[in-house]
């Protein structure tokens, strides 16, 4: 999984580029120019940054900045009006594109002229969405002898994104191995998000596997169904059963994640919901993180992807309002 550095200063700038971009790629956040060039520095598997032009051309400082401090990084823009020295930013090559919104970034990294191929033990941008999914699986990597069981948080074809908060880390681009179920699948761990780093962007600590080849097409439902029996609470949770005032206090996340859906702050949404099923354990609450993914397809116009999440949210709870309305939409825009 791919790792986007997004600076913005403005909750509502960084929500809307949240919205456009979480469902395919790993954001990390900075709230201005310094913390940015500090983060670049300390963690080198982030692929691109996006930032706002900001007030007297602050956003255009930073990207010339970046562009001699990690030349190879794509470096993307975003300027509510045209400005005269855009064009000169993409000419000197301080900048890959300038677009006017946070809906035509996903666009500027693939956009002529094509991107060079990527270095080798670079990652590429992740391409396929991700799909929250609470497995325990056996993971190998350098940082341990033998193999730990550890939960995920989401996953996809190409690979896992894990929970995990110690302080001795895997190593960015070391290799790692992963059980799943009667397969070995061999990976290397594309990126790190410490407990100190999580901390400080409001984000989960642990660390992304990329698979070196894809898995098959929704492998970890089988596993999913072989675990089900016993629930595969979140890192941290409690085994016993769930006290009344932790019921209320899930209850309140969870009314909270409807809130943010109806704003479609989806990601956000996504995060109440975590949380609320650390708490007390309910498949209302993940049938709406799975209806969190679908309205993200929908906006993105991958109809089938949204459907499958939809349909899988209703499998979950079949009063799950968001997933029905959201099935409702899908059938109108395919038409």
């Amino acid at each position: 999984m791919a790792r986007i550095l997004i600076v913005a200063d403005d909750d509502l700038e960084w929500q809307a580029l949240e919205n456009e971009l979480a469902p395919k790629l790993e954001l990390v956040r900075a709230n201005g120019r310094e913390q940015a060039l500090s983060m670049l520095e300390r963690h080198s598997d982030l692929l691109a940054v996006v930032g706002y032009w900001g007030a007297l051309g602050s956003g255009p400082e930073l990207m010339r900045r970046v562009a001699a401090k990690r030349p190879a990084i794509a470096r993307v823009l975003i300027c509510g009006k045209p400005e005269p020295e855009a064009q000169a930013l993409i000419s000197s090559g301080a900048v890959k594109a300038v677009v006017s919104s946070p809906a035509q970034v996903r666009a500027a990294f693939v956009a002529k002229p094509a991107a060079a191929a990527p270095a080798p033990g670079q990652h590429p941008l992740r391409a396929e969405p991700r799909t929250v999914v609470k497995l325990q699986l056996p993971v190998s990597t350098s940082a341990w002898e033998g193999y730990q069981a550890l939960w995920t948080k989401d996953v996809s074809r190409g690979g896992v994104f894990f929970f995990f908060a110690h302080r001795v880390v895997p190593t960015s681009g070391s290799k790692c191995r992963v059980q799943l179920g009667d397969v070995t699948a061999e990976g290397a761990v594309a990126h790190v998000m410490t407990a100190r780093l999580a901390t400080a962007t409001n984000t989960e600590a642990g660390f992304g596997v990329s698979f070196v080849a894809p898995q098959a097409v929704d492998w970890w439902v089988s596993l999913q169904r072989a675990q089900q029996p016993q629930a595969a609470p979140a890192p941290g949770a409690r085994t016993s059963e769930p006290t009344a005032k932790e019921v209320e206090g899930a209850n309140n996340f969870f009314n909270l994640a409807v809130s943010l859906y109806e704003q479609r702050n989806y990601g956000a949404a996504r995060q109440k919901l975590e949380l609320a099923a650390r708490m007390a354990p309910n498949p209302k609450f993940e049938a709406l993180q799975a209806a969190c993914n679908g309205a993200q397809h929908l906006r993105l116009g991958t109809l089938k992807e949204a459907r499958e999440a939809f349909e899988r949210a209703l499998l979950l709870d079949p009063a799950c309002e968001q997933a029905k309305v959201g099935l409702s939409e899908a059938a109108k825009q395919k038409k």
